[in-house]
């Protein structure tokens, strides 16, 4: 790690001593004279040379094998990292440590430990295929990633030299095995992801690269390579073996998802019968009972997938567990998402069903169910909210498919959230105007008209939103509710402002007091404004004249007998002045 190759050179030969001295293997594996025949007699820490044995009967000895490879290779990489004017400190007499070394040394020294760590990865490859073969105690898995270690290791060793064309051929051999490993075998289960995604990362950002340096060289030289088919068709068969695994059981936005658990499989069949009952079920006691064996249903699926996606949330990343990790998370996002689209919906209901009965009411609305119709926004606009932090989204092909993007289901649900702001703040509104906060109420009205019109327009944009026909219809009565109820808020404003006396608790209809100064508000006391009284209430009405009937009720009707008194003295002081005699024309 961090091309730290002397680090790693310390720890394979700390490794490789406590294999050794393990008491299974000690007497086959240690270099001591206490325990080789016929080295009785040396000394004490003379190094004495051992031949591997030739059964297998301790996984220690296949250890030593790849570590003895590990050590010679970590090492060949530390010299070749060491400068020309550095010590050669491996490898260096006690006389000659204070001599430079040249580059020549050092290259010469780093060839000799690569070349030792390619003749024992491959004794490894070989002890591995005579006990796959003969005693089958190594499993076929073993056997390719023994293979794949060999080839890598003499691509190595070829590289260094130059020989281009031995180190493509090992490398290709490597990278083809690394692939089917990457792609699983038969009878792997979930805990091989990690392996699955080691090969894939190890085909990808080391052999990969290598292979392409080597078939740049080779063409280069002028030399002709044939490269293996199952290179040539790799993304090919990458794209075949992902469109064959993606064939689900659920659609998720944008993702066709696989249910593997048993469990829940059966337990979603369970909920689909459930959701075919509810819709069926007429009576409100059974509406309920259904409604709350969906709820613990779509809980006890929840449970089910969260717990499977814990096994892989401690894995470490890569392709194949991170593909699973999303599934996983899709599959959380799904029956959270069914679960809170059972809750709104019919919250939906209840709160239409409230709306619809303040309209065709005729007497009076309390302020607690215009309360009750703002609390039930308010858990319409929180499950709205989930809606949109649900995991789950359509990636890019080009990037990683778990990189979530704002698709179709993102904008719906922002639209849906807008659509529920401007409800609950035009009930808000109308809660103030009945608390005589005109000035409260008249901003919530102003803020529902803005909330309303993104909706419109966010509603609109959506191409394939459910009821989205519906919810654009019933935006528009809102704005013509809230044009009216900004209409009284203002009158109100300006009766508050005049200090005039207003008549908030009469229940009177408005026929009946068209003299009296009021604003309307008979919501105050749990009243509701009328313009007449339902059903109308027949009052008595005189017959008059032309004049009264224009003049209205400003000009009253005289008294009939009043009227024939004044007509009577007018008519009499009419005839004496006409009876004054000759000369009364004259006096008068």
């Amino acid at each position: 790690r961090h091309d730290d190759y002397r680090q790693y050179h310390g720890y394979c030969t700390r490794r490789l001593s406590r294999l050794r001295h393990n008491r299974a293997v000690k007497k086959e594996l240690v270099h001591s004279a206490k325990y080789v025949d016929n080295k009785k007699s040396a000394r004490k820490h003379a190094f004495c040379p051992r031949e591997f044995p030739s059964e297998i009967e301790h996984e220690n000895l296949l250890l030593s094998l790849l570590l003895g490879a590990e050590r010679a290779w970590a090492h060949s990489c530390e010299i070749r990292a060491l400068d020309g004017t550095q010590k050669l400190k491996a490898g260096l007499t006690a006389q000659n440590e204070k001599a430079r070394s040249s580059s020549g040394k050092i290259r010469q020294h780093s060839l000799k430990r690569l070349k030792r760590a390619k003749q024992l990865a491959t004794e490894l490859e070989q002890v591995v295929s005579k006990e796959h073969t003969e005693n089958s105690t190594v499993d076929e898995k073993t056997l390719l990633e023994s293979q794949a270690y060999g080839g890598w290791m003499r691509g190595n060793y070829g590289m260094e030299i130059n020989d281009w064309k031995t180190a493509f051929e090992e490398y290709a051999k490597a990278m083809t095995i690394c692939r089917k490993l990457s792609q699983g075998l038969e009878g792997d289960d979930n805990n091989t992801l990690e392996l699955r995604d080691l090969f894939t990362a190890r085909a990808n950002n080391v052999l990969k690269p290598l292979l392409r340096y080597c078939q740049y060289e080779l063409q280069s030289s002028g030399e002709s390579i044939e490269v293996p088919p199952e290179l040539l068709h790799e993304e090919q068969q990458q794209q075949e073996t992902t469109t064959t695994n993606t064939q689900g059981d659920i659609h998720f936005r944008g993702h066709d998802i696989a249910i593997e658990n048993k469990n829940l499989r059966v337990l979603l069949l369970k909920v689909e019968g459930l959701v075919a009952d509810f819709a069926k079920t007429q009576t409100k006691e059974d509406k309920d009972d259904k409604f709350l064996a969906l709820l613990t249903s779509y809980d006890d699926a929840t449970g089910i997938v969260t717990a499977d996606l814990k096994k892989y949330q401690g894995m470490k990343s890569g392709p194949a567990v991170n593909a699973k990790r999303f599934e996983m998370e899709s599959l959380v996002g799904y029956v959270k998402f069914e679960k809170l689209k059972l809750l709104m919906s019919r919250n939906e209901a209840l709160v239409n069903a409230l709306r619809e009965e303040e309209k065709t009411l005729s007497t009076a609305v309390n302020d607690k169910r215009m309360e009750e119709i703002a609390h039930l926004y308010d858990a319409l606009l929180q499950d709205a909210r989930a809606v949109c932090t649900l995991p789950g989204g359509i990636g890019s092909e080009e990037e990683d498919p778990t990189t979530a993007v704002e698709d179709d289901f993102v904008l719906d649900a922002n639209a849906n959230v807008l659509r529920i702001r401007s409800y609950r703040c035009y009930y808000a509104a109308r809660l103030y105007y009945c608390l005589d906060k005109v000035k409260e109420s008249k901003s919530l009205l102003k803020q529902a008209s803005l909330l309303r019109s993104r909706a419109v327009e966010e509603i609109a944009a959506c191409e394939d939103m459910d009821h989205a026909d519906d919810y654009l219809e019933a935006l528009e009565d809102l704005e013509r509710d809230i044009a009216i109820a900004m209409i009284r808020v203002d009158t109100a404003a300006y009766l508050n402002k005049s200090r005039a006396p207003l008549a908030k608790n009469t229940s009177r209809p408005l026929m009946e007091r068209l003299d009296d100064l009021d604003a309307g508000m008979g919501a105050h006391k749990g009243i509701v404004d009328m313009t007449i009284n339902p059903p109308v209430r027949p009052l008595p009405l005189t017959c008059k004249p032309v004049f009264f009937d224009i003049a209205g009720r400003h000009v009253p009707i005289p008294n009939v007998e009043d009227m024939d008194i004044h007509i009577e003295a007018l008519q009499a002081e009419q005839k004496s002045k006409e009876s004054k005699g000759l000369l009364g024309w004259f006096r008068g």
